[in-house]
Order: structure tokens, then C-alpha cells, then sequence
């Protein structure tokens, strides 16, 4: 079975270029987390869950979608990416890469994710 990665970012050149590094995986991409709950939803499992921790200045929005994630998708592995002071939102709860970062490496981080 091919693994379902699910990504959520608001830059689409960044989605269009992870989404190439992954090609041989089932990536689904969002730009907006709001898109996600019902894609999550529907689907038969999630392997992958690549968030940003904040969509705004304000709310770790991806925080919040990850623990959604892991009741709808037991065992989704989590990877955040955002500036390095949003690191302490997210200890524990997932892999976090501080931002900007380059898709190659999200990419890698992903593939040891799965395994």
C-alpha cells in the first residue's frame, strides 16, 4: 500500500515542490487547515500529517489539527514546520523543522516518518 501523506501550507510554490519530492507517495496538499478536517474525515488513513503550527500570527491553528488528526487517523505521525519560536507550542507532539526550509529536507523527513 502506497503511504497517504497529507500536507497543509499556505505557500503553494512550497506545496507544488513537496508534492515533487514525494511523488511516490499519495500526497494530498491544502493550503488552508480549515480544508483539511473534512478531507481527514473521509478518508481511509492518514500515514502523514505535515502542518504548519500557525496559519496566522496568532493561533497554533496546526496544533489543534494534529490532535484532530490523531483521533480520526490513530498512529498519523505528525511533522510541523514554523519559525523557531513556535517550537515550544508543538514539544511532544510531533516532528517540528523550523521554517524556511528547503522541500528536499521536509521531504527526507517525511520518508524516516513513514519508515
Amino acid at each position: 500500500m502506497i503511504a497517504r501523506i497529507v500536507v497543509v501550507h499556505d505557500d503553494p510554490e512550497f506545496l507544488t515542490d513537496l508534492n515533487q519530492a514525494l511523488a511516490e507517495y499519495d500526497v494530498a496538499t491544502f493550503d488552508h487547515p480549515d480544508a483539511v478536517l473534512e478531507a481527514l474525515k473521509a478518508t481511509n488513513g492518514v500515514d502523514v500529517l505535515v502542518t504548519r503550527v500557525a496559519f496566522t500570527d496568532t493561533q497554533p491553528v496546526g496544533l489543534s489539527l494534529a490532535r484532530v488528526a490523531r483521533a480520526v487517523c490513530p498512529g498519523v505521525k505528525v511533522i510541523f514546520t514554523a519559525r523557531p519560536e513556535y517550537r515550544a507550542y508543538v514539544e511532544g507532539d510531533g516532528v517540528f523543522l523550523a521554517s524556511p526550509l528547503p522541500s528536499a529536507l521536509l521531504a527526507s523527513t517525511a520518508r524516516l516518518a513513514l519508515g
